[in-house]
């Protein structure tokens, strides 16, 4: 049987190659799918290539993608920077008012300390201009005043005593004794009674006054009186208005108090006695 198979074999008809005519047309169905798989599989690589082209881009893509995430991550970063150097900034500038009003403090502290060293001056100042004020016065205003109280002593003594030795004189020259023993004195005019009693008032008053002047402690005395109305400090116009019109107010106030408290009480009065009569 095999050699049969064999022979039949041997008696298959052959291609001019040698091979088998009936394997022909299989080997070209062969090659021919052989030839549409490699284009299948160049399609296919095609496609994967192209695959990993647009795998390419998309990985460029995201490698972009993340270049930009990292830009924005550093651009956040820069403004947290710009914001910290913003509050750095506001800080220092928060100090350097700090430090102003710690300057402004500094200073007013040494204005203070200037002012409470100033004022025992001042007042030392004060007190020496009084007293080169009361020296002042002491050497010339009080010399003044005081040449002047007395010559305005001597001036009112000699006219009181005046009017008095006239007023004596017209009196004495009236009696009937004075016209029998001293006709000499009451035969003068009374005209001349006036300027006799004045000159002599006069006479008198300047010799008591230097007399007077002439005392140590009379002079004295009125030296330290002159000096005593030196101190004093007269009100201004102001304060003179001001007083006046207080014044003038209460006393109107009190007028028409009491006038309105009489008219009541006489009202009430009346009232009284009308029922008891």
């Amino acid at each position: 049987m095999a050699k049969r198979g064999d022979e039949d074999d041997d008696k298959r008809p052959t291609s001019k190659d040698g091979d088998p005519e009936g394997d022909a047309p299989e080997q070209e169905d062969e090659g021919e799918e052989d030839e549409s798989a490699s284009a299948e599989g160049d399609d296919a690589k095609d496609e994967s290539d192209e695959d990993d082209d647009a795998k390419d881009e998309s990985d460029e893509d995201d490698e972009a993608k993340d270049e930009s995430d990292e830009d924005d991550e550093a651009k956040d970063e820069s403004d947290e920077d710009d914001e910290a150097k913003d509050e750095s900034d506001e800080d220092d500038e928060a100090k350097d008012e700090s430090d102003e009003d710690d300057d402004a403090n500094d200073e007013s502290d040494e204005d203070d300390d200037a002012k409470d060293e100033s004022e025992p001056l001042a007042a030392s100042s004060d007190e020496e201009g009084e007293q080169e004020e009361v020296m002042v016065a002491g050497q010339l205003g009080v010399q003044r005043y005081v040449y002047s109280a007395f010559f305005a002593s001597v001036m009112l003594g000699g006219f009181i005593l005046g009017r008095a030795l006239e007023t004596l004189w017209e009196r004495v020259a009236v009696s009937d004794w004075a016209v029998r023993n001293i006709p000499a004195v009451t035969g003068v005019p009374d005209e001349s009674k006036a300027t006799y009693s004045f000159i002599a008032a006069g006479v008198v008053a300047v010799i008591v006054g230097v007399y007077n002047f002439r005392k140590a402690h009379v002079r004295r005395w009125a030296e330290d009186v002159s000096t005593e109305l030196l101190k004093v400090k007269w009100p201004t116009r102001k304060e003179v208005y001001a007083s006046t019109v207080v014044v003038l107010a209460t006393s109107a106030v009190a007028v028409v108090y009491l006038f309105l408290l009489d008219r009541f009480w006489g009202f009430l009065t009346d009232k009284i006695y009308g029922m008891g009569s």
